[in-house]
């Protein structure tokens, strides 16, 4: 590594200041993956090193992934077919699955409208959910071109989604940017897909939430914030269930750069 002159890091691996250190030619570190709070890229730039990310990566599959989980957790399917599969002599009735209501004309909320965001965005309004998001800092007319409403500030967005699907990057101002106070602004029975960093939800005080509500959904999806260990879980009726999901992961993406878990 010491005589590397760029490095390739996946998320697999940090690069902090003591492996900085070691770097005697290195001049260049891409992160092969969006993220890169993996890497110390500030202090990689006082000591002259360029870092760089791959902004498209897993943009499609990612934001597959969260109308996946939307579409599972709003109509029950895969808490119904766990439930099948546990008991199929069970008796089998919707009632079990509450609430459970028609998709279209319920409303969506996309927590940071990038790549990953608009994907989604798009793909709730084909589904016919009513589409809002919040993201400060996008510039104005994307809510126009797009055929979505934005909203100026989280709480306004909490307020008034059934579903909501974070999707903005780990940063210290994004750190645990879902919290007690901003879930207990949500609507009863609301649902929460995180696809992003783990560390954006504060997945404690989630489940802390969960034991009182009557219908709660927490992140499908969780990176811890310290490691590049999964810890996704999903909760109703104040039951969490871990469950592990495909995240970024496509049969056209090369084996070697797939998420494992």
């Amino acid at each position: 590594m010491e005589d590397a002159d760029a490095l390739i890091v996946y998320h697999c691996m940090s690069i902090g200041r003591a492996t900085v250190d070691r770097l005697e030619r290195c001049r260049l570190i891409v992160r092969g993956g969006v993220g890169v709070d993996n890497v110390d890229h500030a202090y990689a730039r006082t000591r002259g090193i360029d870092v760089a990310n791959v902004p498209d990566y897993g943009s499609e599959e990612v934001a597959d992934s969260a109308i996946g989980m939307m579409l599972s957790l709003m109509r029950g399917i895969s808490f119904l077919n766990s439930r099948l599969q546990r008991d199929p002599a069970a008796e089998w009735a919707p009632s079990h699955v509450k609430p459970l209501g028609r998709i279209r004309g319920r409303s969506c909320g996309i927590v940071g409208l990038g790549r990953i965001g608009t994907a989604t965005a798009l793909r709730a309004k084909a589904l016919g959910l009513e589409v809002l998001f919040h993201d400060p800092l996008k510039p104005d007319g994307y809510d126009k071109a797009l055929g979505i409403r934005r909203v100026e500030t989280l709480a306004e967005l909490l307020e008034q989604v059934h579903v909501l699907s974070v999707h903005c990057p780990l940063t210290e101002r994004t750190r645990h940017l879902i919290d007690a106070a901003a879930i207990e602004r949500m609507r009863s029975g609301f649902y929460l897909v995180n696809t992003a960093r783990g560390a954006v939800v504060d997945t404690a005080a989630v489940r802390e939430r969960s034991r009182a509500a009557a219908s709660l959904a927490p992140p499908s999806t969780c990176w811890s914030e310290s490691r590049r260990s999964t810890i996704p879980w999903c909760a109703r009726g104040g039951t969490p269930r871990i469950r592990r999901t495909i995240g970024s992961s496509s049969t056209r993406t090369p084996p070697s750069t797939r998420r494992r878990g």
